[in-house]
């Protein structure tokens, strides 16, 4: 049995394990990187010893270190904990090689399951089905290229070790492969390998615990679909909402890949269940997971202890008709995120943290007032789990759990959780992946029009007939004067809320970011500025939902974000917007605000006038119903590009619709225009527009267009 254990981690993990460990009379060591000397696992381990400076490559992920440290401390075991160095086989194998006993699965079995391409093709032998794709490691673009003509878009492009969703890209055409190829090869995503894309999916993983005498039970399973840029931050056990015919395969599937591959300790099985219920493995996770405590609340097993116990050789204790299920646990994690500003990660010192007392909840924290929170690792700080018989009820106590959480001093996600855990969406239970595209949008849209803090009392000067309007007002009338009817502009998030029906859009390309590949100063610092201040992540959202019923695809330009100008990932969300449309056989809708191309991106902010043009006009082949909305302002390559090629053009009163400016043309012809030039009365006065809409009445119109031209394919 293991004596003496080093704790190769920090933050909760670090904790939680040092107190399974004292709770078998195993002695503890913590190794710590300089940023968390001052850290609870640091203080309340029997020993402590510094591995390296911050950074983790210097410290938790230094081999050498971890194991000296363990040597000059005279531990005979290393707990890795999850992350760093947890599913390295280089690691374990080290650590077997000095004689000690690694808390995980043998170096040989992690080998096995490193190689995560070679795993599916192990898994396929087993009759087992498996997402479909190339698990050949991608050697060249071209090489690339090919795989994904024959496998079609849109497609996974994925790194073949590593988890919690790092490198991962969704890939809808044959630019972004290329592009995203070598931007992952410069960030050290050296073996990638492709794989298709499951659309709205539900992700269903299985606790797996094992000894090294062959014994291998489940302990149920858990639903982790919702995810923020395939990082999880909401976890339910078990999985309930899938049919229990299915979750019984799921389970034999998980225990049958176990035991092929002599899994020797604790893990996770992971698959995907696609919206026709059909599963497919997708990897298998050898290590301890975030949300263990889920699983825990409802079995009553400690699964850290079962980690130490199958590394120390004991067989298991108990067989799987011993294993009860009771109730349901659902798991918050708490971030330093600011959840209003795009989740940007956030540091400092903690002045006042505040987590409740209640009946089945559990806190799983190494948190306190003047704790430093460090930069240089992963975001969580926290997480709150609760537990109830049924899952109405753990939801009633997981609710009043974080409502009562308070932590100042930084920024974190918990705004966004108390909002998540009202959401309909999510009460209901029956939720895939896209679900939190869908939250997101709505948070964004209850941030800026800062509901949280309402100050109806507020006013602003109507610009038009200088009447002042309360927040109120603006807010009834989606900010619009209800005297004169001027529409101030509105943010891409509110526009959406205002056209789709609630609790159905789903965003797609919602990570896609501008990369910087010119030498154009102070770019990047722009974007930085633009991403920070709205919230986005560029000038365009996209996605599909319903307008009264019926399905469309929508994209919405936001003027804040740098005037909304079409560079590169505009276009090509743009462009990956209309072939989601012809696609999936609906209406396209696309919302414009812009001030033309994003000259910080010179030729290639000009190619996405024909890149969009060309996606439109597949579309138009394919029998397409394109509606087009004008905003203040539309003007530049936008104007000559995607929003005036639609077949119904539509405006609001008095957008200023162009390309070059008013001075520009008079100069260039030398002859004066007219006041109203480029307004939108003029362009419909002059038969380039089909209507004029007022906002309020926007969604309606539309509806009833799209009623009269419901034709086939579109029914």
């Amino acid at each position: 049995m293991i004596k003496k254990c080093l704790i190769a981690n920090r933050g909760e993990i670090a904790l939680r394990i040092l107190l399974t460990c004292k709770k078998m009379n195993i002695q503890t060591v913590v190794a710590y990187s300089l940023c968390d000397k001052e850290s609870l696992a640091v203080q309340l381990a029997d020993e402590s010893v510094c591995i390296g400076p911050a950074a983790a490559t210097l410290s938790y992920m230094n081999i050498d270190h971890l194991c000296e440290a363990a040597y000059l401390t005279h531990c005979d075991a290393i707990h890795p904990g999850y992350g760093f160095l947890s599913e390295s086989a280089e690691f374990a194998k080290k650590v077997e090689s000095c004689g000690l006993i690694f808390i995980g699965p043998s170096s040989s079995v992690l080998h096995r399951i490193n190689q995560k391409h070679l795993l599916k093709e192990i898994v396929q032998s087993l009759s087992i089905p498996i997402i479909a794709g190339d698990f050949n490691v991608i050697n060249s673009v071209d090489e690339a290229l090919e795989s994904a003509s024959t496998l079609g878009y849109p497609l996974m492009l994925k790194p073949t070790i590593g988890g919690g969703g790092r490198g991962i890209q969704i890939i809808n055409d044959t630019t972004q492969l290329t592009m995203e190829l070598k931007r992952l090869k410069s960030q050290g995503f050296n073996s990638l390998y492709l794989e298709q894309y499951v659309p709205e999916n539900r992700h269903i993983e299985v606790q797996i615990l094992a000894d090294k005498h062959k014994n291998i039970i489940h302990l149920s399973s858990r639903n982790c679909s919702l995810q923020n840029n395939y990082q999880k931050f909401l976890e339910e056990a078990p999985f309930s909402s899938i049919d229990p015919m299915i979750h019984r395969k799921v389970l034999d599937y998980a225990l049958a890949i176990a035991q092929h591959i002599n899994f020797d300790n604790v893990g996770t099985v992971e698959f995907l269940v696609d919206r026709n219920d059909r599963v497919y493995f997708m990897e298998i996770n050898p290590r301890i997971q975030v949300e263990h405590p889920t699983t825990e609340m409802i079995t009553k097993v400690d699964i850290v202890e079962q980690q130490i116990l199958s590394a120390s050789n004991v067989p298991l204790s108990f067989k799987q008709e011993d294993v009860q299920v009771h109730g349901y646990a659902i798991e918050c994690r708490i971030n330093a995120q600011d959840d209003r500003n795009t989740f940007l990660p956030s540091s400092g010192i903690i002045t006042k943290v505040n987590f409740p007392k209640i009946e089945n909840v559990r806190i799983d924290t190494a948190l306190f007032e003047g704790y430093s929170v460090p930069m240089h690792y992963d975001s969580l700080i926290a997480k709150v789990i609760a537990w109830g018989q049924t899952r109405e009820k753990a939801l009633l106590n997981i609710r009043e759990a974080v409502n009562q959480t308070f932590i100042e001093g930084i920024s974190t996600n918990l705004g966004f959780l108390r909002f998540f855990l009202n959401y309909e969406g999510f009460e209901k239970g029956n939720y895939t992946n896209g679900l939190f595209g869908s939250a997101n949008v709505h948070w964004q849209s209850k941030l800026s029009e800062k509901s949280q803090n309402l100050t109806y009392e507020s006013s602003s000067l109507c610009p038009q007939c200088q009447q002042s309007l309360s927040a109120k007002q603006l807010n009834d009338h989606q900010n619009v004067c209800e005297y004169c009817g001027f529409h101030f502009r509105r943010s891409a998030s509110k526009r959406i809320v205002d056209l789709i029906d609630s609790q159905t859009f789903v965003e797609i390309d919602s990570h896609a970011k501008s990369v910087v590949f010119n030498a154009f100063l102070g770019y990047e610092e722009k974007l930085n500025i633009a991403m920070t201040s709205t919230g986005l992540n560029e000038a365009v959202i996209c996605g599909f939902g319903k307008l009264l019923g019926h399905t469309v695809c929508i994209g919405v330009l936001d003027a804040s974000f740098m005037m909304g100008s079409m560079g590169h990932v505009v276009g090509d969300k743009i462009t990956r917007l209309i072939e989601t449309a012809t696609a999936m056989c609906c209406p396209l809708i696309i919302v414009s605000a812009s001030g033309g191309a994003r000259m910080q991106e010179g030729i290639i902010s000009l190619m996405q006038m024909a890149k969009t043009a060309a996606a439109l006009h597949r579309f138009d082949k394919a029998g397409g119903l394109y509606i087009s909305l004008f905003t203040d302002p539309t003007t530049g390559g936008v104007t000559a590009s995607f929003a005036m090629l639609a077949d119904i053009l539509i405006s609001e009163p008095k957008a200023l619709i162009g390309f070059a400016g008013k001075r520009v043309i008079e100069k260039t012809i030398k002859e004066t225009l007219p006041a109203e030039f480029q307004t939108a009365e003029y362009l419909l006065d002059h038969g380039f527009l089909d209507m004029i809409i007022d906002r309020r009445n926007l969604k309606q119109t539309i509806n009833d267009i799209l009623s009269i031209h419901r034709r086939q394919p579109y029914e």
